[in-house]
């Protein structure tokens, strides 16, 4: 059973050194990626929106009436990202170009990388880990940005960096880097930073009573930069299925919804999920009431992924351990989140534009 606040704190140590951060050096040997979304020895792109009903609203925030919530799957970076840029069109943000941090502090059954991809010291040991200063990250990032935009018919708007994982917040003074370094460069209203989160790194300690990751970063200011959105994935709606999903210790699923509410605190833009077919349909009532204790409007700043599991790491753990009951019917699970939001809200899901739904109330 995974302590995540301990493993944590190893991970940051292998991680972090003499002012620089690692992150993959090569996802197609750690991660398995086709060569065709490689784009610099560390960068991975990738374009969310591949069909335009998967946006589920137009531009306007009008739904789309060929969007199907149960076949379509629901991909609103781009438009979030619109809205908080000003930008002519969503097009100009959906191409994601990625760095990946190499460590998570937990263990899913469902992730699409590796186990080894997520232990930085065997990165380490076998040469995958590529120590970086933020300027490092912002300097290939433009320099791919240019190949990408000067391609004639294929140009590529590329605006959107992504620091993915792992865990991304085991390095949260690399993300707030990286936003210094393009206000420097006057490139804050140009480019965006978009990061994950598995909100264990939230955690608080027992002797400070304050989150962990306060010791390596100002939230206060890294929360101020507009050009930010984080996206946090709660992997367990109650804590039975915190632990059979992450191998956690399941005392720690309270702390976990705490570091939701400490993003909401610091005012972070948020982007909410959890897995529609991963989540056991009878505890969604629960969990839906633990989300309006935080904020009364919460809900509705949710997405629910229904995670692919034909990547070759997550078929193999299926193979070798998974228990069919850990499976579930998305459809159930989605129809149950419908009715409690127009039950509560008078609308349903989705019922708007996430980045419309106001978490300051």
């Amino acid at each position: 059973m995974i302590d995540p606040i301990k493993l944590a704190e190893r991970w940051r140590s292998i991680l972090c050194r003499d002012g620089k951060f690692g992150i993959d050096r090569d996802p197609s040997k750690s991660l398995g990626y086709p060569a065709e979304n490689l784009v610099r020895t560390y960068f991975r792109q990738w374009r969310p929106i591949k069909d335009k009903r998967n946006l589920a609203f137009d531009e306007k925030g009008t739904r789309l009436q060929n969007f199907d919530v149960y076949r379509d799957s629901w991909f609103d970076y781009p438009t979030i990202i619109q809205g908080k840029m000003g930008g002519p069109s969503w097009e100009d943000y959906n191409c994601l170009t990625a760095i990946h941090v190499p460590a998570c502090t937990f263990n899913c059954w469902h992730c699409y990388v590796t186990d080894d991809s997520k232990n930085p010291q065997k990165m380490l040991e076998n040469g995958l880990i590529e120590y970086v200063t933020p300027s490092n990250v912002v300097d290939a990032f433009l320099d791919q940005k240019e190949m990408n935009e000067h391609k004639g018919d294929d140009k590529i708007p590329t605006n959107v960096i992504r620091v993915t994982g792992g865990e991304p917040f085991l390095e949260p003074d690399l993300i707030l880097g990286i936003l210094k370094d393009l206000e420097h460069r006057g490139k804050s209203k140009e480019i965006f930073v978009w990061t994950e989160t598995n909100l264990s790194p939230f955690l608080r300690e027992k002797e400070s009573g304050q989150p962990l990751l306060k010791r390596w970063v100002d939230l206060e200011e890294l929360a101020g930069f507009r050009n930010l959105a984080v996206h946090p994935c709660l992997h367990g709606i109650c804590p039975g299925n915190y632990y059979s999903i992450t191998n956690c210790d399941p005392y720690y699923f309270d702390g976990i919804l705490d570091g939701l509410k400490t993003l909401i605190d610091y005012q972070f833009d948020i982007y909410t999920t959890f897995g529609s077919n991963v989540s056991p349909p009878q505890m969604i009532p629960y969990i839906f009431r633990q989300l309006r204790e935080i904020r009364e409007n919460l809900p509705q700043r949710f997405a629910l992924i229904d995670y692919e599991l034909h990547y070759p790491p997550t078929r193999e753990r299926i193979a070798k351990s998974l228990k069919p009951e850990q499976i579930f019917n998305k459809v159930v699970v989605m129809s149950e989140w419908n009715e409690l939001l127009k039950r509560n809200y008078g609308e349903g899901y989705p019922s708007k534009p996430r980045h419309l739904v106001d978490l300051r109330k």
